[in-house]
């Protein structure tokens, strides 16, 4: 089952930004992390929303205790306030909306459900 670490925290967007393309650079081959997402809250400024995804909770769990991330955590820890997680096991993952590929050129359309496909097969 996919799993999603959230996390909220305040830290300059600048910063956290430069953290988290530093641990996917480092992390590549080595990380089980498989995407993140970086954003600021609207209504809490100064507050930061990473939201990590991984394979499974048990790849998080890996993924925790990789020298990588440890380092990457310490640094994080060393920088970050008010830090809150939260663990969601994904239930579904559905794509909505498909409208916005008919402005393409259909080689890039093809090439968008190939990858959809092997995502779902991978």
């Amino acid at each position: 089952m996919a799993f999603v670490q959230i996390m909220e925290f305040e830290m300059e967007s600048a910063e956290a930004v430069r953290l988290l393309e530093e641990y996917a650079e480092e992390g590549k081959g080595v990380s089980y992390a498989r995407r993140a997402i970086l954003g600021h809250d609207r209504n809490r400024p100064g507050t930061i929303i990473q939201i990590i995804f991984f394979d499974s909770a048990e790849e998080a769990e890996l993924n925790n205790e990789l020298e990588i991330t440890q380092r990457g955590g310490e640094e994080f820890a060393a920088r970050a306030l008010d830090v809150q997680f939260t663990d969601v096991d994904v239930i579904t993952d559905i794509t909505i909306c498909y409208h916005y590929l008919l402005r393409l050129p259909s080689q890039v359309i093809l090439l968008f459900f190939f990858f959809e496909f092997l995502d779902e097969v991978l």
